[in-house]
């Protein structure tokens, strides 16, 4: 979403998801996602939240979170200045903490299209803290670039990112993101989502997975 896309206000979505499991251990997952977009004088800022808790025989296991505020202005209708500033952390990887600061330029491809594709660059500073022996704080400037897309399939809704982050003083070092959103209606305001994740770090710290893959399926409800 831009400046642009939509009328001034205020745009919430609510994502919750529950999972039960009782086999020979008993586990609970909750994951709820939170958006919201505040837009007025062609100014867009939007705050976006996910959090996930498990346990497992009612004893804690692990904790995932995640938090992203962006500021989008309009130039033309199709160069807009962005700024963001981020933090998360998940006890599935060994993360700690990433704090992520950054800004740039995103560009409306088809900003006169009812479908919307934009691409932006940028550059973006990380401290990343883990809780790997030999990684404890990992910093980078990194290139911030990516495509998005969305779409609509009656009566599906879809969207398309893809993130490309090589870091400046070495090449080598990319991370990569992916991630695909599918909403089917089922009244005006409630949502049945499902989410693909794929995360790429050419560099993993110490022994973790160079691929990371989460899917999602949640009730989503707009206000």
């Amino acid at each position: 979403m831009t400046p642009s896309d939509t009328k001034s206000g205020l745009n919430q979505t609510l994502d919750l998801h529950f999972n039960y499991t009782d086999k020979k251990d008993t586990s609970l997952e909750y994951n709820m996602g939170y958006k919201i977009d505040w837009i007025i004088n062609q100014q867009l800022v939007f705050l976006k939240a996910d959090f996930i808790r498990k346990s497992k025989n009612q004893t804690l296991n692990k904790n995932q979170g995640f938090y992203h505020l962006r500021w989008i202005t309009n130039i033309t209708k199709q160069i807009k200045p962005e700024a963001f500033i981020q933090n998360e952390y998940d006890d599935f990887i060994s993360l700690s903490n990433r704090i992520v600061v950054g800004g740039g330029y995103r560009v409306s491809l088809n900003p006169y299209n009812v479908h919307s594709t934009h691409s932006g660059i940028g550059l973006l500073g990380e401290l990343v803290k883990t809780t790997i022996p030999n990684f404890e704080i990992v910093q980078r400037i990194r290139m911030n670039t990516y495509l998005s897309m969305s779409r609509s399939w009656n009566p599906w809704i879809t969207s398309y990112t893809l993130y490309i982050q090589p870091a400046i003083n070495d090449l080598s070092d990319l991370k990569a993101l992916v991630i695909a959103d599918a909403r089917y209606p089922i009244t005006p305001n409630i949502f049945f989502k499902s989410s693909l994740s794929l995360k790429y770090h050419s560099e993993p710290y110490d022994t973790l997975n160079a691929v990371n893959l989460e899917l999602k399926n949640a009730i989503s409800i707009t206000f």
